[in-house]
């Protein structure tokens, strides 16, 4: 009975094998795989047939001959199974489920809030068990979870509990997930899944900065078109020793310049400085934000502030560039909407290219089902 055991775990081992492979290319023979693999051609062959027949692979195209017969080319059937992806920001969860050809089978849209957050793991696993109901037969089923945290919620560093039958531990969101499903489970922050994005879309770019500025500042870094995994905060990057000081304690930091609330702040003292008659008389600067200052602001006054936060920017790409060698950055957040401040860095930076983000979050959530995919094969 052992032996009958061993023996079903070998030929399941190298099942998986073969399915790896074919993931990972565009096409691949028979006599490839049992190159590539290390099996026998009789033993692939016999492999293989069962994965056609089980509906898993299926027969595309020739490949290219080199003698003979042109070869058969294997590919995963994509409806043969499917990834699901849940994209999960302070106002809703989204999620798709693809097919293996990365298709977008289904898509939901439901409300979610800040004080949802320590539910996370339960509403996760409710929309896995009801989508693996409508989809999953016997030959079909879900192969992988990602989830992908909005730059408000991976900042509250939601934990999942992990329940065994001797003890329970609070533990990576992912991982406890992955071990109450039974499936490969993947945590990703949007602010990495649009770095990558980036970094494929501009040409002979390898090293790339992402820097995303709002009330907070967060950064991603791509070095040779993988994410560095280590954190890189630049937020209290000493930038002006003679400037303000953060609530950290660290004077003239990032943070304390070109934050949202510190361009908003700057914008006031000018305001009060030109005595500009667009200050409310009853001091109520609560319509005030990064959107509209232009409206409160002379034309050489906006230009000023411009040209202020571009000079803190350039500063800390030129920091990030020594560090990381990186050939290009790319702005997000509140920031990129100051006019003309993305073409005022570029222009005082002459050797990398400085770029607003234009990633939709259709591609993110397609980016984590691919990287999804990767986790399978490399497991």
């Amino acid at each position: 009975m052992k032996q009958k055991n061993s023996l079903k775990q070998l030929k399941e081992k190298n099942k998986q094998a073969i399915i790896n492979a074919i993931f990972n290319s565009k096409g691949i023979s028979r006599a490839e795989l049992s190159e590539q693999i290390g099996l026998s051609p009789t033993a692939v062959s016999d492999l293989v047939e069962e994965l056609l027949d089980e509906g898993i692979l299926e027969e595309f195209d020739l490949g290219i001959s080199s003698g003979g017969r042109k070869p058969i080319l294997l590919k995963i059937k994509p409806e043969c199974g499917y990834i699901m992806v849940v994209h999960v920001t302070g106002e809703r969860i989204n999620t798709n489920l693809y097919d293996l050809d990365f298709k977008v089978i289904e898509s939901y849209e439901k409300e979610f809030s800040y004080f949802d957050v320590p539910n996370l793991q339960e509403i996760i696993v409710k929309y896995f068990r009801e989508i693996e109901s409508k989809y999953t037969s016997s030959n079909k089923r879900i192969y992988g979870l990602g989830i992908c945290l909005g730059e408000d919620i991976e900042s509250l560093n939601p934990r999942g509990i992990l329940d065994t039958s001797i003890s329970s531990e609070r533990v990576r969101l992912s991982q406890a997930i992955s071990f109450e499903l039974g499936i490969d489970v993947i945590e990703e922050s949007e602010r990495d899944m649009k770095a990558l994005i980036e970094a494929t879309q501009i040409d002979g770019v390898q090293n790339l900065a992402y820097i995303n500025i709002g009330e907070y500042i967060n950064a991603s870094i791509v070095l040779n078109c993988d994410i560095f995994k280590y954190p890189v905060n630049i937020e209290h990057m000493i930038i002006d020793l003679n400037g303000p000081k953060c609530e950290e304690g660290h004077r003239g930091c990032l943070k304390t310049l070109v934050s949202t609330r510190a361009v908003i702040k700057k914008a006031l003292i000018i305001m009060f400085e030109e005595k500009n008659d667009n200050i409310n008389v009853n001091n109520d600067f609560s319509n005030i934000n990064i959107f509209n200052i232009e409206k409160y602001l002379h034309k050489e006054s906006m230009k000023r502030l411009v040209e202020e936060i571009s000079s803190y920017l350039c500063a800390s790409i030129s920091n990030i560039k020594m560090m990381f060698n990186i050939d290009s950055v790319v702005l997000d957040g509140e920031i990129i909407s100051l006019p003309g401040l993305i073409s005022k860095i570029q222009t005082s930076l002459k050797n990398i290219i400085v770029r607003r983000c234009d990633v939709e979050q259709s591609e993110v959530m397609k980016q984590v089902a691919r990287r999804v995919i990767k986790s399978i094969i490399y497991a």
